[in-house]
């Protein structure tokens, strides 16, 4: 009897070891996530998440991770995919919306002032609660002419034709709360560029 119980567990051990090796990888292993993370690590060099801290960088990591592990739950699903890198675009532009917020309470981040003062379309001796109304202007034309964040970020980030409109935006509401330092000449002519 003693023979046969351990005979038994001998075999059931051994059809577990030769199922367990014979399975498909399921899930994502650490090593599948950094593989992940080295897809969107390029951005973090460009554009406002250059302007993330380590903590949003980080939130910004996992928001990708995340959503891209949801909609690709085995990673050999995800790593099969053609064009998987398209995917993970798809999915930072999701996160970016994200994190603009429903009203845009973070669109300085995305065009900070110091960058609007360089490039000559905010005055640099503004206060901050000019800095407020202009940002909360800007965020209320950019509402108003795009249907959601993940529309508006979709269109600045791959299309030049966009990111003029979004410049003569800034121009306009810079020009209507009084804070371009463009002469009243310039002001007009800029926006009829």
């Amino acid at each position: 009897m003693r023979k046969r119980f351990y005979a038994i567990i001998l075999v059931v051990t051994f059809l577990s070891a030769a199922a367990l090796s014979g399975c498909k990888q399921r899930g994502w292993s650490s090593q599948n996530e950094e593989t992940l993370t080295e897809y969107i690590m390029p951005l973090k060099d460009g554009g406002f998440i250059a302007e993330f801290t380590d903590q949003e960088w980080g939130m910004f990591q996992d928001c990708v991770i995340e959503k891209v592990k949801a909609r690709y739950p085995n990673y050999s699903d995800f790593e099969k995919l053609k064009g998987n890198k398209d995917s993970v675009y798809n999915v930072v532009i999701e996160c970016t919306a994200e994190f603009l917020g429903v009203d845009f309470h973070n669109l300085r981040r995305m065009f900070p002032y110091k960058d609007l003062v360089g490039a000559g379309i905010l005055d640099s001796k503004m206060d901050n609660r000019q800095k407020d109304v202009f940002y909360k202007a800007l965020a209320d034309t950019i509402n108003a002419t795009y249907m959601s964040n993940y529309a508006f970020v979709q269109a600045i980030a791959g299309d030049s034709t966009a990111q003029l409109v979004v410049t003569g935006m800034m121009i306009e509401c810079a020009k209507q709360q009084g804070v371009s330092p463009l002469p009243n000449e310039e002001k007009g002519s800029a926006n009829k560029k």
